[in-house]
């Protein structure tokens, strides 16, 4: 089933319409939420100023920039019943949950273009970045954008270090247990396992990888693809994964290498540490001569902005602020 047509309410910049395009759809609010469908595609928003970014690691980086912007390729479905946003709670309830008064505090995983990556001056770029700054204009707060590893988002959301995690984090019912995840892109064609270029070892099948090394981030679905999950909605690999299917043939389990963040997973293919990655498939244009998509692509899952259990006001906030964008 493909999710709703959107209809934005904001300007989109004909750079990224091409990339957004055919990458992703966003997601617009339904009585149920959209089954995986084919896009992963966002609302384009318009920049609120630059964001103001803090970094966890020694070396600072520079004003998070906006000028990749997402647009939505979401197709209409009659199953679909659109309902009306969430009303905006208080502002002075939101303050209450925030870290800093006036601030919202992103919390920004590196996940490659088009969805977050450093671009030649080494400023933050991508839709996940427009995102986040488009979701504080709303609120009338300010972003400030926090670098933060992928398998760290939830628990950094836990201890309210961040607001809202804007980081492309896939939804099962495993993460909804842990955060709440407010639906915001979907993934267009899946996810392609990629290879090294002429992919030598024909890895076409699941059971392909079998005994094979394989890379992907810490705490990403990709992990859940290969060790499975409980079956959540949307899980990229949900149900019992890629080695219960070695199991059951009585193949060896994949030989899974994990690593803090999507470019060190897709670097462990390029130093031939592994012979395949699970992860963001884009790299593969930024290493044409070396990597490639394999013809093995595992379902497509829907992302969310991820919010604290126990800060209601902001989920409701980020809820009402998507709906206005769609």
């Amino acid at each position: 089933m493909i999710g709703v047509r959107p209809v934005l309410k904001v300007a989109l910049p004909r750079a990224l319409l091409a990339a957004a395009a055919a990458a992703l759809i966003v997601l617009g609010c339904a009585s149920t939420p959209p089954l995986p469908s084919a896009g992963t595609q966002t609302p384009t928003p318009t920049p609120a100023g630059s964001a103001s970014e803090s970094v966890a690691s020694a070396t600072p980086i520079s004003s998070a920039t906006t000028s990749n912007r997402p647009t939505p390729v979401a197709q209409p479905s009659a199953s679909v019943t659109e309902t009306s946003p969430p009303t905006m709670p208080p502002a002075d309830a939101i303050s209450a949950e925030l870290v800093t008064p006036g601030s919202l505090t992103v919390c920004l995983a590196l996940m490659g273009a088009p969805a977050a990556s450093l671009d030649d001056q080494n400023q933050l770029s991508g839709y996940n970045v427009a995102f986040a700054t488009e979701l504080a204009s709303r609120l009338n707060l300010q972003p400030v954008i926090q670098r933060t590893d992928f398998s760290a988002l939830i628990s950094t959301l836990q201890s309210h270090a961040c607001d809202v995690s804007v980081s492309s984090q896939n939804i099962t019912s495993e993460r909804n247990l842990l955060v709440n995840l407010v639906p915001y892109t979907q993934s267009k064609l899946g996810f392609p396992v990629v290879v090294a270029k002429g992919n030598p070892l024909k890895i076409q099948l699941p059971l392909d990888l079998c005994g094979k090394s394989v890379s992907a981030a810490n705490g990403s679905t990709g992990v859940d693809a290969v060790q499975g999950t409980d079956g959540g909605s949307g899980a990229v690999g949900s149900n019992a994964g890629i080695n219960s299917s070695c199991a059951a043939n009585d193949a060896s389990a994949v030989d899974l290498h994990t690593y803090p963040s999507e470019p060190d997973a897709v670097q462990a293919l390029l130093d031939k540490s592994v012979v395949a990655y699970i992860g963001n498939a884009n790299f593969v244009d930024q290493y044409p001569d070396q990597l490639e998509r394999s013809d093995l692509v595992l379902p497509s899952a829907q992302q969310g902005i991820g919010v604290a259990l126990d800060h209601p006001s902001t989920k409701t906030a980020v809820e009402a602020a998507m709906g206005a964008m769609i």
